[in-house]
This record gives C-alpha cells, sequence and structure tokens, in this order.
C-alpha cells in the first residue's frame, strides 16, 4: 500500500452502513500520519536510534552473534516504509526531520515526487 494523503483515504473509501468502522479506520490513518518522524521508521535502528549493520548470513560469518541478528530482526519491525531509496531522503534530512519533532504528514507533504511504499508493521496500524 502507498502512503497516501488524509484526504485521498477518505476518498477512496466507499461509505459503508459499518460507520464505526470507517470511522475507526480513518482515526487510525489520522493517527498514523501524526506520528513523529524517527529513522527507525525508514530503516533498522538500535535503542538510542543509531543505524543497525545488516547481519550477513550469521552461520557463514561470526561477526555477528545470533542475539545481534535477533536485535537487527527487531529492529526492522519498526521499520514503517519498504525499501527507502536513501538517495532520495538521505539520514542527514530525516534526522533533521526528527530533530524538529515533524510528523509523517509533513514529510510526505514536503516529499511529493517519492513513493512511501507501507510495510505489513505499517498497515497493521491501520
Amino acid at each position: 500500500m502507498k502512503l497516501i494523503s488524509m484526504t485521498e483515504f477518505v476518498l477512496s473509501h466507499e461509505a459503508t452502513t459499518d460507520y464505526e468502522y470507517q470511522l475507526k479506520r480513518h482515526l487510525n490513518y489520522a493517527k498514523f500520519l501524526k506520528q513523529p518522524l524517527k529513522l527507525e521508521m525508514f530503516i533498522p535502528c538500535d535503542e538510542k536510534g543509531n543505524v543497525l549493520e545488516k547481519p550477513k548470513d550469521w552461520h557463514k560469518h561470526i561477526s555477528f552473534t545470533d542475539n545481534e541478528h535477533k536485535k537487527y530482526q527487531k529492529a526492522k519491525e519498526k521499520v514503517l516504509f519498504k525499501d527507502m531509496p536513501m538517495n532520495y531522503i538521505d539520514l542527514q534530512v530525516l534526522k533533521t526531520y526528527e530533530n524538529k519533532n515533524k510528523i509523517i504528514e509533513e514529510l510526505f507533504n514536503e516529499t511529493v515526487d517519492v513513493d512511501f511504499i507501507l510495510t505489513e508493521n505499517a498497515i497493521k496500524q491501520l
């Protein structure tokens, strides 16, 4: 699913008689868009916000322990946007957005030429 504006989201869903369900979906999407931006939404990061290196096959390379692999997998579950090419939005820009307490909606509005594809983890929030 591609990230879209709140207006597009509301208009893309046909009205149903289940108003409570429809309202809940709209509220969940609005809450999603209002989340403060964090680097971990784009790439796996540790609890301090440091970018984690992707572990290689831990059976073949002893440089990563099983624990490090689990940490990476857990951090990967927090990623909300699929395969973000960092040439579109570099890490410095994302850190600036995070430091200025910008929200997902602001990033979406300011980078209209970038398609933000939601991960399964993000879709579960909706």
